[in-house]
């Protein structure tokens, strides 16, 4: 939001119904669905939470097993979520929903909140 500021004197506030502050974390175990370039996503099993550091910018890197039994590292911003079996079927995970740290940035749905910084000051 430190765009808006700068050019008119306002920032944005983002709430979303799934917000976490801290992220999720994975482990060894864990199944996630990760983004493929094309726009579509595979599931994999992390194999090792810490895989190392990219060499060109030292994003994290996880060592996972996707479901064709392939193996790679990838970048820890390729995920786009932990799974959890539901029902025999495997879906998103909700993790710490309960978590109060949470609680302040969620909203029933997707909002941007935009505050004039002279309504502020006052």
């Amino acid at each position: 939001g430190s765009t808006f500021l700068e050019d008119f004197d306002m920032k944005i506030v983002a709430f979303h119904p799934e917000y976490l502050k801290y992220g999720f974390s994975v482990a060894a175990g864990d199944r996630i669905a990760v983004a493929n370039f094309d726009g579509t996503s595979s599931s994999a099993t992390v194999l090792d939470e810490e895989g190392g550091v990219h060499p060109e910018d030292g994003e994290e890197l996880l060592d996972v097993r996707f479901d064709n039994g392939e193996e790679f590292l990838i970048r820890y911003s390729s995920i786009i979520t932990k799974l959890a079996m539901k029902d025999g079927q495997e879906l998103p995970a909700n993790d710490a929903t309960g978590d109060a740290a949470n609680l302040l940035s969620r909203a029933p749905r997707p909002t941007l909140h935009l505050l004039r910084m002279e309504d502020l000051e006052a």
